[in-house]
């Protein structure tokens, strides 16, 4: 599937709260724009017009829209038209142009958590539920400067499913839960393995297997500061909380997406913690991140099965995440319930693209080994960390040549690189340049 990109860039002052949005059409035009200094756009007037409490968006967790709204399409339906009035007109108009053939695809981002929070899936315009619409696609977008290069799949679909319900928590049916995926991932395309109440040490040594799709089902939670966790349970039982950090250092480069899904069998203990964890800063190599923004009403799982039937599905098909989404939403669509908005994309690599079809590898230069890949890999995650630092107006040193060791290659903490990270000296001025000049070029090349 080709798209009409439209990138919607929302930022919010940290000082007098006004927010602003601007419209791209790739990202390179948005790093470009802010290494520039150019003006952020047009004013959205969203919060200026509402209090913190209309509408329930705020109040004790589990009185929150995430717990409540599902259930009742006529709120949610309100919800979304007041988000649509809210966009400025030139939004309203960046959404036509698309066709089923080739769909608008807007990829809404933001560093802002209050912009993030917003169900924009639920968005309502005089058409109707807009990501719903054959002509668009509604997706969620950490940027980057340079995109990831699909991979090639020869094979099957290699998935980890991770079943997570520590004894502390509000006890979920495994059993409904495992059957969902099992019905979901029956078909030839996949070959997945399963893990039920593992530890995260459990957990790193399945991803040795070098899986392609991490599928996790359980609670989620947030921190004090806001970012999302995964709820894995200890030797004991207990919880362990799973942090973007640590994750990135358990799961190997192989990972190119992670579906982080709430249970439908019992509440979840803090479904805010999933987009949160989803929407980790970009410096966290975290993959494409496919989640629950709040919990499906449908308790019998109805509405999941039709959504990860048809995504995986799609997925094995196209292997494409984006269309993979749309397809779900549409499926698990009902009168009763709008459960169907609660699964988003969070596109973390610009493109969404799991993989290439076989008969897309004849005029492809692929990798000569595995060592290569993540190499490639690398240099382009360099390439954007130079990108971020200097869009940012901050002074990226002065960086050695560096040659990186075959056993560090292997290594899965290089997913969590970023030039903060980096044990070489970083010194402002024409040699930074001049390395960022030469990732740009290794990283079109490839």
């Amino acid at each position: 599937m080709e798209y009409e990109d439209r990138l919607w860039q929302f930022t919010l002052d940290p000082v007098g709260g006004t927010c602003r949005v601007a419209v791209f059409d790739t990202e390179r035009e948005l790093f470009d724009a802010a290494r520039a200094g150019q003006p952020r756009g047009e004013v959205f007037r969203y919060f200026e017009s509402r209090s913190p409490a209309r509408g329930g968006w705020s109040g004790s967790r589990f009185s929150s829209w995430r717990y409540q709204a599902p259930s009742d399409p006529a709120v949610v339906e309100h919800m979304g038209r007041e988000l649509w009035e809210a966009l400025p007109k030139s939004l309203q108009a960046s959404l036509e142009g698309g066709t089923p053939l080739r769909p608008a695809r807007i990829k809404i981002a933001s560093d802002a958590r209050r912009l993030t929070d917003l169900p924009w899936e639920w968005m309502y315009g005089p058409s109707g539920w807009i990501a719903l619409d054959e002509r668009v696609r509604i997706v969620r977008s950490v940027p980057l400067r340079f995109a990831a290069r699909p991979l090639p799949l020869t094979g099957p679909i290699r998935v980890l499913v991770c079943i997570s319900n520590p004894k502390d928590e509000r006890m979920m049916d495994s059993g409904r839960e495992i059957a969902v995926l099992d019905q979901a991932l029956a078909r030839g395309s996949f070959d997945c393995t399963r893990l039920v109440d593992p530890t995260l040490q459990q957990l790193q040594d399945a991803l040795r297997a070098r899986p392609l799709v991490l599928h996790y089902v359980g609670h989620a939670g947030v921190n004090p500061d806001e970012s999302g966790n995964l709820i894995l349970p200890t030797d004991r039982g207990t919880t362990y909380w799973v942090d973007g950090p640590a994750l990135v250092n358990a799961i190997p480069a192989s990972v190119h997406l992670l579906c982080a899904a709430t249970c439908f069998s019992a509440l979840n203990y803090d479904v805010r913690g999933l987009s949160r964890f989803a929407f980790a800063p970009p410096d966290l190599a975290l993959p494409t991140v496919v989640t629950n923004q709040s919990q499906p009403a449908d308790q019998g799982g109805g509405s999941s099965a039709a959504f990860w039937e048809t995504f995986y599905a799609q997925l094995a098909e196209t292997g494409d995440i984006v269309e993979a989404t749309h397809e779900g939403r549409r499926a698990a669509f009902t009168t009763t319930t709008a459960d169907w908005g609660s699964w988003l994309a969070v596109l973390r690599d610009n493109t969404g693209r799991l993989f290439l079809p076989p008969s897309g590898l004849e005029s492809l230069a692929l990798p000569e080994s595995r060592d290569d890949e993540i190499a490639q890999r690398l240099r382009r995650q360099l390439a954007n960390d130079f990108a971020r630092s200097l869009s940012s107006g901050s002074e990226p040193g002065e960086v050695a040549d560096m040659e990186i060791p075959a056993s560090d290659m292997k290594s899965s903490r290089l997913r969590g690189w970023s030039m903060k990270r980096m044990p070489t000296s970083l010194a402002h001025g024409s040699r930074a340049r001049e390395l960022m000049d030469s990732l740009v070029d290794r990283s079109r090349d490839e």
